[in-house]
């Protein structure tokens, strides 16, 4: 939603662009045919136009792509006729406010990769304590017999006699027990190496919002108030006296350079935040509550 937002804004900033420089296209050659303006003058007007044309087209192209992509994300046929009505905000919590050690234990309970290979260690654990636990000797096989024995005096007597086999001397299979030794050791080395990589994108992640944060911060102060007097001084000048088509058109241009390098620095921050949520697994909102 971000970037469609983006680049829906930056699209409605080059329209009327366009429209202003295919006039002064027409002006540049009607004033050249009249001998009143130069080859030069034409030639000019006519590469504006078609740079601005060029990067148009290639806004148009960009959201295209960005709202194919949504539909089929949520099973629509076309969102070529959709208007966002939920604007994306700038992010609620201060970057120079979040700790990496806090950032990083929540992206580790939060991250399915983590969990996966967690569940896979217990499940093997689980299967290591039973194979060692079947290996301990037991009770295999018990015989017993009755048998009459005559003595001396031809007297008739029984005795009882009973067999136990016992594998004392018998040594369990180790071989099951240390595959799943040595699957347990791969995993636990996984599971570091998974938390360490984990740790290294929140700590990038984290570094690129805050300089994102710096940057929209100065072009908000410095660009947004330069904007507003361009705008300001474009309406001014419509139609007054003794200002030319030329002039007027590099006011609207600079303006509209200007608007989109603020628009580029907002969604440059917006698009930071929403990484950092991406690597952590949960909301920046919900880390702004927490603190």
């Amino acid at each position: 939603f971000a970037e469609i937002q983006y680049l829906d804004e930056s699209l409605a900033l080059f329209e009327p662009l366009v429209n202003l420089l295919e006039t002064v296209r027409q002006t540049a050659r009607a004033r050249q045919e009249g001998s009143e303006g130069t080859s030069v003058e034409s030639v000019t007007a006519d590469l504006d136009y078609l740079e601005a044309i060029a990067e148009r087209d290639e806004l148009r192209q960009a959201l295209e792509s960005k709202r194919d992509g949504l539909a089929a994300m949520i099973g629509a046929r076309d969102l070529s006729s959709w208007k966002l009505e939920t604007r994306v905000g700038l992010p609620s919590v201060d970057p120079y406010k979040l700790e990496v050690a806090r950032l990083v234990e929540v992206a580790c309970e939060r991250r399915a990769e983590l969990d996966l290979l967690s569940w896979e260690w217990v499940a093997l654990k689980a299967e290591l304590r039973a194979e060692r636990s079947h290996s301990l000797p037991s009770l295999v096989h018990v015989e017993g017999a009755v048998q009459q024995e005559r003595g001396d005096q031809d007297d008739e007597a029984w005795s009882v006699q009973a067999a136990i086999e016992i594998p004392l001397f018998s040594l369990p299979d180790r071989r099951r027990e240390n595959v799943l030794a040595a699957q347990m050791a791969g995993l636990e080395a996984q599971l570091v190496a998974t938390r360490d990589q984990v740790a290294r994108e929140v700590k990038e992640a984290l570094g690129n919002l805050k300089t994102a944060s710096d940057n929209w911060k100065r072009f908000d102060r410095e660009a947004g108030p330069l904007v507003r007097e361009m705008r300001t001084a474009l309406k001014t000048t419509e139609g007054e006296a003794g200002i030319g088509l030329g002039l007027h058109t590099e006011l609207k241009k600079k303006t509209i350079m200007a608007a989109k390098l603020w628009l580029r620095s907002r969604n440059a921050y917006i698009q930071a935040a929403l990484n950092l949520e991406k690597v952590l697994g949960v909301d920046l909102a919900e880390m702004a509550v927490a603190q």
